[in-house]
């Protein structure tokens, strides 16, 4: 077991076991490693975001937007009736 002296008044401020500094070395590392990831998939994302915003806006059919529409509005009426049913 390491005791740690801060304030050189040759007191152990601290003491540190052998597991203690496994677990806090193994903590640095995952939040590091984490770090990085994190990053890359940003980095990653970033450019298929641009890449996304290279391609042609796609067009919605009117009918497209009639059944969708359409859904909405049945899923409404059901809801509707769940609540009249209570």
């Amino acid at each position: 077991m390491a005791k740690v002296d801060i304030d050189g008044d040759g007191k152990a401020d601290f003491s540190l076991s052998l597991s203690n500094i496994v677990i806090i070395v193994t903590m640095i590392i995952s939040l590091v490693g984490s770090y990085y990831t994190l990053n890359n998939k940003i980095a990653i994302l970033e450019i298929e975001v641009e890449k996304a915003k290279e391609l042609p806006p796609q067009k919605i059919s009117e009918k497209e937007l009639d059944l969708k529409f359409e859904l909405l509005q049945n899923e409404i009426n059901d809801i509707k009736q769940n609540f009249k049913r209570r």
